[in-house]
């Protein structure tokens, strides 16, 4: 069933802001067209002086609109030094946690600012318009004088003094009305307007900041929780490495100091793969030579990162590039397997297991060791 509203009860005050907007403008219009019509009853032609007075009367009043506008366009104070909060439209001011969003001493709360550009361009053109109408008072009598006894001899008045009477009340009543409607409703609705547009706006921006900041914090929390793992995961595997057996030897003891921390780890990967491969024995195990290879990654990856020359750079990759051609001219079987652990575009690819992903992230080493692994 619909809500019947009592006519009696009062109307809020948020639709009743302006309700007399239209009195104000209402009456002085039909009082100026009502004294209008009486004295261009006096002309000669009553049509052409009705007219030819409202012609003047539009023109005069849409140059006081102007500096009516002018005069009272709206401009934002809250950024201004000294503002203790922004007001809403309501009445109130923008609540701490809002101010808190940006970090200047004066903000409000607000994160975006209305381009106050033409603001500026009025406050200027104010100033220099009082200046020279003071300055230039005394020439502006006469040539207001003469623009009336035009606009009164148009409107068809023989008499001198009724054509000045006639031009001279036209034009001030409506230059005045003029500039103080556009005045009025410059520092009312207009400002209002404006004032609820930022409002919008701000709030929009606050509520997709609001969303920005929860996501980052979920994906802060994500990223400690997988750093947690991690650090938990190399804490057992070097605790699994460090209860085998010391006299572990082979390949093994190798592929075990891969998974070290750097750089002890790969120093003594490389050490062992090294020392291992003196052997007569050993030399001949084509993944002894894929692991010295690995190890030789890991050490071009912590040296480039820190910025190594480049012929040391080169020297490990020629190494590792040396090693992976002798594992594979032990077992060609291995190349899909090594393939795997260089290429990124490769199926079979782990980014957890990347020892020799660093020559296919260097553009002339990837094309060097692509002849030999593809």
């Amino acid at each position: 069933m619909a809500e019947v509203r009592d006519s009696n009860l009062p109307v809020p005050e948020n639709q009743n802001r302006f309700g007399q907007f239209p009195v104000i403008v209402g009456i002085p219009i039909a009082l100026f067209l009502t004294l209008l019509i009486l004295g261009v009853s006096q002309a000669t032609g009553f049509w052409r002086a009705l007219g030819t007075g409202l012609i003047v009367s539009a023109a005069s009043g849409l140059v006081g609109a102007f500096f009516g506008f002018l005069f009272g366009m709206p401009r934002d104070l809250s950024n201004r030094p000294g503002t203790q909060g922004s007001p809403s439209l309501d009445g109130g001011e923008v609540d701490a946690d809002q101010a808190a969003v940006t970090k200047s001493p004066t903000d409000t709360g607000r994160i975006t600012w209305a381009n106050n550009n033409l603001v500026e361009v009025s406050d200027w053109l104010t100033k220099i318009i009082v200046g020279i109408g003071l300055v230039e008072f005394r020439q502006l009598v006469p040539w207001f004088a003469e623009i009336s006894n035009t606009a009164g001899a148009a409107a068809g008045f023989a008499d001198e003094s009724a054509q000045s009477a006639f031009g001279a009340s036209v034009m001030l009543a409506s230059f005045v009305y003029g500039f103080l409607l556009a005045y009025i409703y410059a520092r009312t609705i207009i400002a209002v307007i404006f004032a609820k547009a930022q409002n919008e706006v701000d709030t929009e921006l606050r509520r997709e900041l609001a969303k920005v900041k929860t996501e980052k914090a979920a994906l802060a929390t994500e990223k400690a929780m997988l750093e947690e793992r991690e650090a938990v995961g190399q804490r057992r595997f070097e605790a699994v490495v460090k209860d085998l057996p010391e006299q572990m030897k082979g390949p093994s003891a190798v592929l075990a100091a891969l998974y070290g921390a750097p750089p002890e780890g790969f120093t003594e990967a490389i050490a062992k793969a090294r020392d291992l491969l003196t052997d007569p024995d050993q030399s001949l195990n084509p993944r002894l030579h894929a692991y010295l290879a690995f190890g030789l990654g890991q050490d071009y990856r912590y040296r480039q990162e820190r910025a190594a020359s480049p012929q040391v750079l080169k020297a490990l990759a020629d190494e590792a590039y040396g090693a992976l051609e002798k594992a594979l001219s032990l077992d060609p079987g291995l190349k899909p397997w090594l393939h795997g652990l260089w290429s990124r575009e490769d199926p079979a690819f782990r980014p957890e297991e990347d020892d020799l992903v660093v020559f296919w992230d260097h553009p002339e080493e990837k094309s060097r060791f692509a002849k030999l692994l593809t």
